[in-house]
Formats: C-alpha cells, structure tokens, sequence
C-alpha cells in the first residue's frame, strides 16, 4: 500500500492530480499540470460566452460573462485543482479510491467593466438622467438632483454569486442617489 500511494499519489513522479477530479464536470485526474491547465482555460474560454441578464422593474440589459467584465481565474483554478483531492498519508490514498473530488471554479468581476454594461439601466429608470458615473460603489447620475442609480457593490456580489451557472440572471438593485454627494 505505501508503494502504491507514493507512485500514484504523485510522491515519486506520478500524477499530478487526484485520482477522479472534476473541474467543471470536466474529468482532469491524473492530468499533470500543464494539461490541467490547458483543460481550465479551454473552460475559461467556453464559460466567457455564458449569457448575462441584468434587469430591473423597467429594462434589462443582456450581455455576455466577458462583456460585463465576469472572468474565470485560470491560475487561481488550477492552483485549487492541484490542491483537491490529494492524499497526505497512505489510508488517504486508499480512501480516495471511493471518492469523486471536484474543484472549484474561481472567478473575478471588474467593477469598471460591470458598471458601463449596465449604465443604460440607470439611465432608463423613472427618475434617472443619462449621464452617469461610478462614484464609491454606485452608478450614479452626474447632473445635480435626486436619481436612481444602479447599486455596483450588490451588482458585483450578485455575478459573482451566479457566476458558475450555465446562464447568469440578476436584478440590480436600483437605489435612490444624491448626484451632489
């Protein structure tokens, strides 16, 4: 049994990932890891195209992951990926033999990108103007006034909450602005 775990569990040269992992439903174990990363970005490239809709009561935007800034984190994946699943000690190993280890999908949102895919949202509300601008995590209207503006900080939480489904489907949170502040 120790001879197995150190030659299959990557000790002395084996795999360098666990023994049935899946990233993504994509079955990676045994993968070394350029192929794994060659398997991450091929998902990275797929998951760019997910549809994105963003809505409030009065519009919606539709989009894609990649236009509003939503990407997955190659690096940050396959580092995960490589951690998963890995047998520290011999009965570990053995136990792995009964387990099916997944890793996680890691993501990042650009906050700049998310707000100018959105901005015509805020701009189309009852009470908005069409000037906008990103001020401390909100859309705001530029002009002077009260406005609605889209809320940034719950936008991004949201995404990023949904950002491993096959489609993506947030309400943004509209939220009444002084413009002067």
């Amino acid at each position: 049994m120790l001879a197995g775990w150190l030659v299959d569990g990557g000790r002395l040269g084996g795999s360098e990932t666990a023994r049935n992992l899946t990233v993504d439903g994509v079955e990676v174990g045994g993968l070394s890891e350029t192929e794994l990363r060659t398997v991450v970005t091929g998902i990275a490239a797929r998951r760019s195209g997910t549809p994105v809709a963003v809505r409030t009561e009065t519009d919606r935007v539709d989009t894609t992951a990649a236009d509003i800034g939503l990407t997955l984190d190659v690096e940050a994946t396959v580092d995960d990926a490589l951690d998963a699943g890995g047998a520290a000690n011999p009965l570990e190993w053995l136990a792995g033999f009964w387990s099916d280890p997944t890793a996680d999908l890691r993501w990042t949102l650009d906050r700049e990108q998310a707000a100018a895919a959105v901005a015509d949202l805020a701009a189309s509300a009852p009470g908005s103007v069409a000037l906008l601008e990103l001020r401390d995590g909100v859309l705001v209207a530029a002009p002077d006034g009260p406005t609605l503006a889209v809320d940034i900080d719950r936008l991004v939480d949201d995404l990023l909450d949904q950002a491993a489904a096959d489609a993506i489907d947030v309400t943004a949170a509209l939220v009444p602005v002084d413009a002067d502040s």
